[in-house]
């Protein structure tokens, strides 16, 4: 009798390997996260922080967080990646550091190397494509907290209230006015637009 040696780590590569800050990166789960936090800007100013101090790309379609996550998994898995060693070798070709791939919604997403042992695969939405919006981090956060804290635009004085959020709960500056921070007023809209739904 031959006994056949068992490839137990075949599908070693979970979700939980996965690097992905959805606060940052999907509007879905930032408008849940408006709606679930309504007028408790004390509470999640500390969670608004983690979306740091960069640019961000944020993922606009209607793929939930887990059809996301199980589909980078189902695609990693595809090219044969099933621990972290065969991923760092599929990640790093001809002098790149990342791949991209194409969702079931044709949204792009980019995977790189993770900084954490355990979710070595980092992913965040594409620069360009479909499904995508840009902003800065203070914009977002600005957004995310003016909605939080006032539940809308319905109610006047946009400028006051967006000051009042970036100076009490970011540290950050007055706008000059609302025409120059038009990527502030884009934001909040964009949430409002998915809280509508």
């Amino acid at each position: 009798m031959v006994k056949l040696k068992v490839k137990w780590m075949t599908n070693s590569i979970t979700t939980k390997n996965i690097e992905f800050n959805p606060l940052k990166h999907h509007l879905g789960y930032i408008a849940d996260f408006v709606k679930n936090n309504s007028r408790k800007t004390n509470d999640v100013s500390k969670e608004i922080l983690s979306i740091g101090h960069s640019v961000l790309d944020i993922y606009t379609g209607n793929l939930s967080v887990n059809n996301i996550l199980d589909s980078i998994v189902k695609i990693v898995r595809e090219m044969n990646c099933f621990n972290i060693e065969q991923y760092k070798k599929w990640i790093v070709r001809n002098n790149d550091d990342y791949r991209i791939v194409k969702l079931s919604d044709q949204s792009c997403w980019t995977l790189r190397l993770g900084e954490k042992r355990e979710r070595f695969i980092h992913i965040h939405p594409c620069r360009t494509g479909m499904f995508h919006s840009r902003f800065n981090a203070s914009t977002l956060k600005t957004a995310i907290l003016f909605l939080v804290e006032f539940e809308g635009r319905n109610t006047g004085g946009i400028k006051e209230k967006i000051d009042s959020v970036r100076t009490k709960y970011l540290s950050l500056p007055p706008v000059k006015s609302l025409e120059t921070s038009n990527k502030i007023v884009e934001a909040i809209e964009l949430i409002e637009s998915r809280l509508e739904k």
